[in-house]
């Protein structure tokens, strides 16, 4: 099976390539960095990117269009919006909305909603998060993102977000991922380490998540490979209703 796995940073990228090893090929398309890793049974690209919604979707898309991927995994940082949350903890998304998509004062559409779709989140693939998440050997929250183009520093846009779309994290790539896997009827699973508190002193705890290198997903990679192996997507199972 071919498998696509997408961060944003080299930090959040390194610790997996690592742990899957067995690098085949690299290269650089359209500024992407890809790297080629094969295992027994996959065949793995791991893309890095860059910071941001639109750099994320691109690198979705030329993982579709150039190499086939059959799903797409998503790993990174993100930032709390709940205190129930704490630095460090390991999180899979269930849903994503596009926090800042405002066609509001067009026609009064709900901040948030795409014109000409159904329903104000993207969902990320709901019957492979359930088998994977049988088979992880830890308990994860079941979480809602909120994505936007901007790093979310201060208490009360954490608080904003969190009363306006019930989320309880929040990232600048997951949105550009689940729309494109949406488009492209491929299905995605994602992952997250909390890397930062929900207050104002978000920056230092980022910069301080970088420089240990706190990651944890990807000893957790090698069951979600064995999970998809077994998930059965090839079979065309048939999507859980929105």
């Amino acid at each position: 099976m071919k498998i696509g796995i997408i961060t944003a940073l080299a930090e959040e990228m390194l610790p997996i390539h690592e742990k899957l090893g067995n690098l085949t090929r690299a290269s650089v398309i359209a500024g992407v960095n890809i790297y080629e890793i094969q295992t027994s049974k996959d065949t793995i690209y791991l893309a890095c990117s860059g910071t941001g919604e639109i750099r994320a979707a691109q690198a979705t898309q030329l993982l579709i269009d150039l190499f086939g991927v059959e799903t797409i995994l998503n790993f990174g940082f993100v930032g709390t919006l709940s205190p129930s949350l704490s630095v460090g903890d390991l999180v899979i998304v269930e849903k994503a909305v596009h926090s800042a998509f405002d066609l509001r004062y067009i026609d009064g559409t709900t901040l948030g909603q795409y014109d000409r779709r159904e329903g104000l989140y993207f969902y990320f693939d709901q019957n492979l998060l359930n088998y994977v998440r049988n088979v992880l050997p830890i308990n994860t929250k079941i979480v809602t993102i909120s994505s936007e183009d901007a790093f979310i520093a201060s208490k009360e846009k954490k608080n904003l977000l969190r009363k306006t779309f019930g989320a309880d994290i929040c990232d600048m790539e997951s949105i550009g991922i689940a729309l494109v896997c949406e488009r492209n009827e491929i299905p995605a699973f994602c992952m997250k380490i909390v890397s930062d508190s929900a207050d104002d002193s978000a920056d230092q705890d980022f910069r301080t998540t970088l420089q240990n290198g706190l990651t944890k997903y990807e000893q957790y990679i090698p069951s979600i490979i064995d999970a998809i192996d077994g998930f059965g997507i090839r079979k065309g199972l048939p999507p859980v209703k929105k």
